[in-house]
């Protein structure tokens, strides 16, 4: 939700705790067409609220634009705490995860590699020192995180899908430290990140930390949709970062909306490479951007064929964005639409 909305998401649905998963499925659609940056009937379901798995507690962001989760929803609305109580049990099955399942209401003291379809991991603490807290390794399907904390303290990635996770869900979390908050790759249709709240990366001034590097090693594809979350990388330091990442072997169509997003340091936003579309829409910068030369809030698109829409982006008070390079409102491959935006 916006930082000036004193409402608190709603529980759409609650459901009794089940032992294990089996066949959770994330909602599919067609995709969104990038040069349509208005909401409406022709415009995926993925636009239109988080539907509901059958995985166990599910609830929903409302639909309307620039609506996002904030720091203070944390154990109220999304983090550990809020679909059972704060876990202070030790976790003592496997790190390597190799069978569907379960795994809720626990603090785990390490890592996690899940190779397995259908794995669910909820109202968790994740403390990893070393390489990655989550790994899903195989093209394992249907992976889902929810209302749990994910804490880092390395230089790597909070999630890795080392070949692809279709269908993965990250949603309601806390997340912080890591160089980077995601690296993924390989088969990505379906992932839909929601509703969490990322901060703190680590870094120095030489390091190269970002939200999302898409594509970046080896080919990625499909469908990612990133929605309603709140982006803060809380770390001065840290001279070049970008928020997404998505150029070289990125082959994916990235929705990116109704996210808050705190100052980064470089590019904010890159698609490029081969991605197919890009759709950046009604997404609020913190007013600390504004007026900042040789900053690309937007997008530094170096694939000028790709479809690509950025439409009704604002800054915290309620103003559209301007691109500040060289004094140009200035969009590599496509203009900011400014026309018919939601009210904020």
């Amino acid at each position: 939700m916006r930082e000036t909305e004193a409402g608190r998401i709603p529980v759409f649905l609650r459901r009794t705790t089940i032992s294990f998963v089996i066949g959770a499925v994330a909602i599919m659609a067609s995709p969104i067409q990038a040069q349509d940056c208005n909401r409406g009937p022709q415009i995926s379901m993925l636009s239109h609220g988080f539907e509901s798995h059958d995985s166990g507690p599910s609830r929903a962001l409302p639909s309307q634009p620039y609506n996002h989760v904030t720091p203070a929803d944390v154990g109220v609305e999304i983090g550990v705490g809020v679909v059972g109580a704060v876990p202070d049990q030790p976790y003592t099955g496997p790190n390597e995860i190799t069978t569907p399942g379960l795994i809720e209401n626990v603090v785990i003291d390490g890592c996690l590699r899940i190779d397995s379809d259908d794995v669910t991991i909820r109202n968790t603490i994740i403390s990893c020192g070393g390489l990655y807290p989550i790994k899903v390794e195989g093209g394992s399907r249907n992976f889902i995180v929810e209302y749990s904390r994910l804490v880092c303290s390395s230089s790597s990635k909070i999630f890795y899908f080392e070949s692809g996770a279709p269908n993965a869900r990250v949603a309601y979390n806390e997340a912080s430290g890591c160089q980077d908050f995601f690296y993924i790759q390989g088969d990505l249709d379906g992932v839909t990140v929601l509703g969490n709240y990322m901060h703190t990366l680590i870094g120095s001034s030489g390091a190269h930390a970002d939200g999302f590097q898409i594509g970046q090693a080896s080919t990625a594809t499909g469908t990612v949709h990133i929605r309603g979350n709140y982006f803060d990388p809380d770390n001065e330091e840290i001279g070049k970062t970008d928020l997404i990442f998505a150029t070289n072997s990125s082959e994916v169509h990235l929705v990116i909306e109704d996210n808050f997003i705190n100052r980064w340091g470089h590019y904010t936003m890159r698609c490029g490479g081969q991605t197919t579309a890009c759709t950046i829409r009604n997404n609020v910068y913190s007013q600390a951007f504004e007026g900042v030369e040789q900053r690309l809030l937007l997008v530094n698109a170096n694939a000028p064929s790709m479809p690509a829409a950025y439409c009704c982006n604002r800054y915290a008070d309620g103003s559209l964005v301007e691109e500040y390079f060289g004094n140009t409102d200035l969009v590599l491959g496509a203009e900011h639409q400014v026309e018919n935006c939601p009210p904020f």
